[in-house]
């Protein structure tokens, strides 16, 4: 490489580089000598041209970079060693490295300090070749990337200062992305700048389109997100899908699908800019990009045969002018629109479709596609379909990079790179009905207005977190004290309410202390468990106390009574119909409220194809609905309770046999019996067996019942007086091996409730008194 350098443009440039930056600086030195001594003009003007000249030879001569750049040049020039380039590029003045390092809200003399430091230790040099290895150009990013790849010294400065590898190679890409951009656009006259200003007469050769001009907007002029376009590399395919098909002969009519959010509005408008900039096939070269604005077609007629013909008019203006791409959003509305107003949209559209000059592009959503397109086959075999999947995290991430610059000129903030990448995480892991990239967009956005509030410069990734917390009640990120508190006393929270039932709630309490540090599986739901035991004796109170506990609510529970799903199409009211008819409940709900305790009451109960679904869930902790949603269960927890082999349990402690055994012993008979298959149970964090009550478990539930039953008394300014004779005399009459706590409920509510009504009607009790009960009342 020494020799290549040295032989090399850039290399005479390094070295001639303080010459021409003062033919730079001369270049208008000589100027003013024109104004002071006019004998001297020739002279003047002659140097300062010369100068001028000079300076374009360096510029576009000597710094034309051949296989290395002129900041490379920089660096490696008179470099040995890895640790001779990184002290360069550290005291260089350059606005590419001012750009990384702010992006990884990285102090530069601090780093540099780190770096001698680490550099002054028994860490290794390298060669400086080895940096760049394999590499046919060589660019400061490339050094940059070597750095982090092979030099202790710099990889333990970006761990001391808690950068990842691949965030630091991710902000270089992004910086030379940017740079290159920038740089495209310096050089107006380049082709590719020059397409982008409309010639002067260029559509005079094709016809005249009054009224699809008054009813429609036109894309290959539009900017896509102020100057900076979405990301269009991350939607390649599709773009080339939909130019290929407008490009051929026949069936050149595209139907875009996919769900609202996916960008699917972009990938059109990223498609008229490529058009605009005559990057396409000639056949659909210097076309016209018009997206219908239906409402506006729509307004001010009433009457079917007035909207029937100014949309024929628009349609025959567009083969006539033979350089017309028509775009029509959300397809379906429109057809239905139509359909509203007594038109037969398909008898009128499907003969253009059919024409070699008409071309259109439909936008739907796969439900619509389904339900309204599909099914009407004259209409859908006219369209070749383009689907848009949903952009991946890392997809993401290069799309926020490209809009951010506008998004922080308009809050007037700055956003590192973490920032970018915990939005994205954030919006993956909690926000589940709308798709990337719209709600890590949406996100970002509420973010930059969080921290605008208050009165910030930088948004931070905390900022996101705090933001995401208040919308979802959920704490995020980093365990704070109070709730760290609350993990480590979880047991003793869930025996406020939980009465015996030791197992069960040691379980329960170690998951959520995985969930919510670094040893959980963030693929998988939070928790997943079992319960298996007799009725009333704590299952589903063991869930409501951890949904209130952990969610802040028991309305954070979703509750299925799987007795209710024993038929083979009962999935459908879970996942939903392909046609959209059937809704799919359970899949909103998980929706709506992604953070929320799922409750599957009697799980024994429900179809195979349910417990098939429910295999799934807990082993991948997701499942796509009839529609192709991707419903995700990572920040649910899920019970399953079951009365299976209650009698069996009631029996074996009946026969005073070891409990320690009781659980193996249970899940043998539930297997034998065919309840269960093993890979069901197995998919389960734990398999928890709740024994029956005794007497003195049924005393302290009934004081769990009257205390609770004390604070409704509360609103009315009075509260009975919980006594042990009340007590004993309530599990007295209340205690049932079989029924447990759900008997002696019944008992207080007949009781106890029962009698405090009757006397509070007939006004026996008084503002503030203290009721007792005597055992002749019950």
């Amino acid at each position: 490489m020494d020799g290549d350098f040295k032989n090399s443009n850039i290399f005479l440039a390094v070295k001639l580089r303080y010459f021409f930056m003062a033919a730079k600086a001369g270049k208008f030195l000589f100027i003013p000598v024109f104004f002071l001594q006019r004998d001297f003009f020739l002279f003047s003007v002659s140097l300062s041209l010369l100068f001028a000249l000079l300076d374009l030879f360096f510029e576009n001569k000597l710094k034309k970079p051949d296989f290395i750049d002129f900041d490379s040049g920089l660096v490696l020039n008179k470099s040995k060693t890895s640790t001779d380039a990184a002290l360069k590029i550290l005291n260089s003045r350059n606005k590419k490295l001012d750009f990384i390092f702010a992006r990884l809200g990285l102090n530069r003399k601090n780093f540099l300090e780190n770096f001698e430091n680490f550099k002054n230790s028994q860490t290794v040099s390298i060669p400086v070749e080895k940096l760049f290895a394999g590499k046919s150009f060589i660019s400061m990013e490339d050094i940059l990337s070597g750095l982090a790849n092979f030099d202790q010294s710099f990889q333990k400065t970006l761990f001391e200062n808690d950068i990842k590898p691949e965030d630091f190679e991710a902000v270089l890409l992004w910086e030379k992305k940017l740079n290159k951009e920038i740089e495209s656009r310096k050089k107006f006259w380049e082709l590719e700048n020059l397409l982008l200003k409309p010639g002067i007469g260029k559509q005079w050769a094709y016809g005249y389109t009054a009224n699809l001009d008054r009813y429609s907007r036109e894309l290959t002029s539009e900017p896509i997100f102020g100057k900076f376009q979405y990301h269009s590399v991350t939607r390649g395919t599709e773009i080339e899908k939909i130019e290929r098909i407008l490009s051929r002969a026949g069936k050149n009519n595209v139907l875009i699908i996919g769900e609202p959010g996916t960008g699917r509005k972009t990938i059109v408008r990223s498609f008229a800019k490529i058009v605009a900039e005559g990057k396409v096939h000639p056949a659909i070269e210097n076309k016209r990009v018009l997206e219908l604005d239906a409402d506006l077609l729509l307004s001010g007629l009433n009457a079917a045969g007035e909207i029937r013909k100014r949309f024929e008019t628009i349609l025959v203006e567009a083969i006539s002018a033979g350089n017309i791409i028509l775009v029509i959003d959300e397809f379906h509305d429109f057809i239905k629109n139509m359909v509203s107003q007594g038109i037969d949209f398909s008898t009128i559209i499907i003969p253009y479709l059919r024409s070699p000059k008409f071309q259109l592009i439909a936008i739907t959503n796969h439900q619509s596609y389904h339900r309204d397109i599909e099914s009407n086959g004259e209409l859908n075999i006219l369209f070749e379909k383009v689907e848009i999947r949903e952009p991946s995290a890392k997809e993401t991430i290069l799309i926020l990079e490209d809009i951010l610059p506008v998004l922080e000129f308009q809050y007037g903030l700055f956003v590192p790179y973490q920032t970018l990448k915990e939005i994205v995480n954030l919006a993956d892991e909690t926000i589940f009905n709308i798709p990337f990239p719209e709600k890590a967009v949406g996100l970002l956005t509420e973010t930059m207005m969080f921290a605008s509030q208050k009165n910030q410069k930088i948004v931070s990734p905390l900022d996101a977190e705090a933001v995401v917390s208040q919308k979802t009640g959920i704490p995020i990120g980093k365990i704070k004290s109070e709730e760290k508190e609350k993990l480590l006393n979880l047991e003793k929270l869930l025996h406020r309410r939980v009465i015996n039932q030791e197992e069960g709630i040691k379980a329960v309490s170690r998951a959520m202390q995985r969930a919510r540090t670094i040893v959980g599986d963030k693929q998988r739901p939070m928790g997943t468990f079992l319960f298996l035991g007799p009725t009333g004796v704590g299952k589903t109170e063991t869930a409501k106390a951890l949904a209130e506990i952990y969610f802040g609510s028991e309305d954070r529970m979703i509750r299925l009574d799987m007795s209710e799903y024993q038929e083979p199409n009962s999935i459908e009211r879970l996942i939903g119909s392909a046609d959209g008819k059937i809704q799919a409940q359970f899949a909103n709900q998980l929706i709506q409220n992604p953070f929320s305790l799922v409750l599957t009451d009697e799980v024994e109960k429900a179809h195979y194809n349910i417990l098939n679904l429910f295999l799934q869930i807990l082993d991948e902790g997701s499942f796509t609905d009839a529609l192709g949603r991707k419903i995700s269960f990572k920040n649910a927890i899920i019970i399953a309770t079951s009365n299976a082999g209650a009698e069996f349990i009631r029996e074996y402690i009946e026969k005073n046999q070891n409990p320690a055994e009781l659980k193996n012993k249970l899940i043998d008979f539930v297997l034998k019996q065919g309840i269960f298959r093993p890979e069901f149970i197995n998919r389960f964090d734990a398999a928890i067996v709740f024994e029956p009550l005794s007497k003195e478990n049924t005393a302290k539930i009934a004081i769990l019942m009257l205390e609770k039953l004390n604070k409704r008394l509360l609103k009315k300014d009075i509260k009975i007086e919980i006594t042990p004779e009340l007590v004993n005399k309530l599990v007295e009459i209340g205690f049932h091996p079989v029924f447990g706590g759900r008997e002696l409920r019944r008992v207080i509510q007949d009781k106890v409730e029962g009698l405090i009504a009757k006397n509070f009607l007939e006004g026996k009790y008084k503002r503030g008194e203290v009721i007792r009960i005597e055992l002749g009342e019950i």
